[in-house]
Formats: C-alpha cells, structure tokens, sequence
C-alpha cells in the first residue's frame, strides 16, 4: 500500500494518489474521468471511487468554473473592517449580516489590524461607495475603521504544492478583473450559476437543469469560454482538511522598477497561490497556501533573501474562517 503522503485533518488520510487527483481537478475540473484514470494509473472506477472518497470526507467541497466578472460588467472590489464594542454575538449579527446580503461574493474573518474581508458585486465605484454608506450607517458604533480594496487584476496559480513540485514552472495564471465587458445574455448567465458550483455535470444534464439542448450548452460554454467570461474549471478545498493554512502577504518595495521582477519570483513558488494588481496599500499582494507559521516565514525569507536590497519591509496574516464564497451573478 502506498505510503500516505498527508493525515492531516478529520478524515483527510491521503495518498499520492489523492494528492495528484486533487491537483488534477484544480487544473481542470471538467477533466473527463478517463483522462484522469491515465495521469492517475488507476481504473475509471476507482477514480471516480476516489473523486466520491473525497467529496464524502470534506476535502472536495465542489467543482466550479472560473468566472471573470469583469466580463459581466463588474468591478473588482470590498472593503477591510476592523470591529469595536463586539462581543461574539454582535461580531455574529454583522458576519450575518454581510453573508447574506445578495451583494456579497466572499465574507471572511481575518487577524492582522482588520478583522473581517468583505467582497461585493459592483458595476461602478458609486456601487461600492453605496455599499459601504449601507453598513457604516448600521454598524457605525461597532466599526473603528474601514479600508477599501479596489483590484485592477487578480492572478490566480494553480495548487502546484499538491503534486509535490518544490518550483512552478512556466506558470500561466488565470487572470480576472482583467478587461472590459463582454457581450452575454441571460441564457449565458444561466448557464455561468450552474456551472459555478456544478462543473462536472454531464453535458446532457447540465441541459435538462437548464431546460436546453445539448449542442445549446456545448456552444454557449465554449463561445464564453472563447471570450474570456469563462477562464477555467477548478475544483474548490477544503485546506483545513488538507492540513493548510490561507494567508495574505503584503509587501513593500523600495525601487518599483523591481516590482516586476519580484512577482515573476513569487509567481514561481508552488505555494502561492493569489497575486492582485490593487489600487493603494502594498506595492505586491500575493496570498498563499502552507502547512504554518513556520512554512510561511520560510516561503516570506526566500523572497526577503533574493530581493534583500529591494524590499522594505512585509506584513502577514491569517484568513482564518471563509464564512461565504459565492462565485455567482447576484
């Protein structure tokens, strides 16, 4: 029997094999079963076996598309807060609060200076300042400070820290916020909720949910996969369950002529995972994915340690409970 390669996490007892298949699916979660039985060298059946392992044991929390909605006609952006006056059931009524506002994509607490990361669905600057005039005139007396996150472009690299790979390279991200709308109806948009959250539907039943013919979906798929609505196909973890911990860095450099050459190193270190392009605060935001504290200072080092003349100084913290991802038009 092949010697498990994580045990980290309830229920999380891994093999290379599971591994592998994970990073596989994060590639591409729309990767035919026989295409991966092949990279994986097991059976159709015990891929799919292993695919259903996973989902049961929480580390496989489902199969999404990869949206840019800067393609729909939206801007990248959120706010970080800082709360004050809370006890935990008032942190909990405004955690609540912005979980289930329809504006809301992805809800986070955090440690650092701000204790919370909220991301919203805008179509203009205005609809943020809006956004936020909305909550501080709730929650005023239990906000000390609010900083705006305004994101130019979002790169996001593939988990290549799963197959074991010690350096990413040749790296393409997959890069959002990144252009100006593109033409899509309200039939694409169907569509794009479903395979949001349901990538790995047949093609036959992707069109029975949708009340269309295949050859409908197959076009519309491809014709916005084409457009650059649809990036990819990645499959969503559970990094608790994988024994990882998410965490933002931020970085300050002191020649920006550097800046290019910073990130093209950083993009090469299999465990980061997040690069953005943002409009004020640091000069590189890059987020990552490790097993601790200690694999993160040692990622953080590696960077200091090349660039030793060039940086001036980082900031790190941990995001430490999602409590909403929505990758879905409002």
């Amino acid at each position: 029997m092949e010697e498990s390669a994580t045990r980290d996490g309830p229920g999380a007892r891994l093999d290379k094999k599971d591994l592998r298949l994970l990073h596989l699916l994060d590639l591409n979660a729309r990767e035919p079963l026989a295409s991966l039985a092949k990279k994986v060298r097991l059976s159709k059946e015990g891929v799919a076996y292993r695919i259903r392992r996973l989902e049961e044991a929480g580390v496989l929390r489902g199969f999404g598309a990869v949206i840019d909605f800067s393609a729909l006609g939206y801007v990248g952006g959120g706010y970080m807060i800082r709360l004050q006056h809370c006890d935990q059931a008032k942190e909990d009524e405004i955690v609540d609060y912005f979980k289930h506002m329809k504006k809301t994509w992805w809800v986070d607490s955090r440690g650092g200076d701000y204790d919370l990361g909220v991301a919203i669905y805008a179509r203009s600057h205005h609809e943020l300042y809006d956004f936020k005039l909305e909550f501080m005139r709730r929650y005023r007396p239990h906000i000390m400070k609010v900083a705006p996150r305004i994101y130019h472009r979002m790169h996001q690299y593939p988990r290549t820290y799963l197959s074991g790979a010690a350096e990413r390279e040749n790296a393409r991200p997959l890069v959002l916020w990144n252009g100006a709308e593109k033409e899509h109806d309200a039939t694409d948009e169907a569509i794009l909720r479903l395979v949001s959250t349901r990538a790995r539907l047949p093609m036959v039943e992707m069109a029975r949910c949708l009340g269309l013919t295949p050859a409908v979906v197959k076009y519309r798929l491809k014709k916005m996969e084409q457009a650059g609505i649809i990036l990819g196909y990645r499959a969503g973890l559970d990094l608790k369950r994988l024994g990882y911990f998410w965490y933002k860095v931020d970085i300050y450099i002191r020649d920006f002529a550097k800046r290019e050459s910073i990130m093209r190193y950083c993009a090469s270190l299999p465990n980061v995972v997040y690069m953005y392009d943002a409009i004020g605060d640091a000069d590189i935001e890059i987020e990552v994915e490790v097993k601790g504290a200690d694999q993160l200072l040692s990622l953080i080092n590696s960077i200091r340690s090349k660039f030793s003349d060039d940086i001036i100084s980082y900031d790190y913290y941990l995001w430490s409970y999602e409590h909403k991802l929505a990758l879905v038009t409002p």
